[in-house]
């Protein structure tokens, strides 16, 4: 039943890489590197938040439960 949302997870998978990318590196805030990371971040956590991701095991839980 996940398989519809398998591009969800793979979101959360990829913002979980960029926050620990930016936590590693947290100490070079100003460098390009890390603003392009900070960018990627902000634009997959608003993605994310428009697909419902934060809501997509609760609603597998739900279509089973009825």
């Amino acid at each position: 039943m996940s398989k519809p949302f398998e591009h969800i997870k793979r979101m959360e998978s990829l913002i979980k890489e960029e926050t620990d990318w930016l936590s590693k590196h947290a100490n070079d805030y100003d460098s390009d590197t890390y603003k392009t990371h900070m960018s990627r971040y902000e634009s997959l956590s608003n993605q994310f938040e428009q697909l419902e991701g934060y809501q997509y095991e609760s609603k597998i839980k739900q279509y089973f439960t009825g």
